[in-house]
């Protein structure tokens, strides 16, 4: 009988040491997860702004475009563009929802923090795995989320606006748009390494020995002081 390579490469962070390592990598991971959230809430209107259109609509705050309807419940997406009377190679770009961007910092944050009151063995170590789980599920759920945000962000986007105020102003001045999904699709693999990690880390948890804090008051004073080693 062959063992499961997934279990096989879980033992091999079977070790006190080795969980700290690991979960001293998941929590610089979750810090730059957290700040690459914080980086794209911001949106950007490019060169765009300074096209001038027949209907004389503006688009010089075009953050207020991007927190407008149709586009905060269609975004992120980034774009280049051509017109009959310019072409730019500087990104156009609206953010990701508030409620994305925010739903994700704020669960990094409670990560971070979980995985320092793990760092040393404490009672909390009784219930990490299933802590872990559903942090595991979480990151999933996350990922799943923001990787329907890009592809519809893209999609939105590569149809140029259909059915929007812009679309018309666009094709007034026949603009065309090239879409990327820019460095928003970063976000979705962050939040899947960050859910396999916690699933590595609950299944490793089970094969590690000496990892609780034992119930004798003494024991366990002892066992603080030390550090958890």
């Amino acid at each position: 009988m062959f063992d499961d390579p997934y279990l096989m490469f879980a033992k091999c962070f079977a070790t006190w040491f080795r969980i700290q390592v690991l979960m001293g990598f998941m929590i610089a991971w979750s810090i730059i997860l957290m700040s690459l959230s914080a980086w794209q809430m911001e949106s950007d209107g490019g060169d765009f702004t300074g096209l001038k259109f027949p209907s004389k609509r503006s688009y010089s705050d075009w953050t207020g475009t991007c927190e407008s309807l149709p586009y905060t419940y269609l975004s992120p997406f980034e774009f280049t563009f051509t017109s009959n009377t310019t072409s730019t190679d500087t990104a156009t770009y609206c953010a990701w929802p508030t409620a994305n961007s925010e739903l994700r910092i704020c669960m990094t944050v409670f990560s971070i923090v979980t995985l320092l009151a793990l760092y040393v063995k404490t009672p909390l170590s009784l219930v990490a795995r299933a802590i872990f789980a559903v942090y595991a599920f979480i990151f999933f759920a996350a990922f799943v989320i923001d990787a329907v945000a890009v592809t519809v962000g893209q999609d939105f986007c590569s149809s140029k606006f259909p059915g929007t105020l812009l679309n018309q102003d666009m094709n007034a001045v026949g603009v065309t748009v090239t879409c990327t999904a820019g460095n928003y699709e970063v976000i979705p693999v962050f939040d899947l390494i960050l859910s396999c990690m916690f699933f590595l880390l609950y299944t490793a948890w089970h094969f590690t020995t000496n990892l609780y804090v034992t119930s004798t008051k003494t024991e366990r004073k002892g066992l603080l002081s030390s550090g958890g080693k």
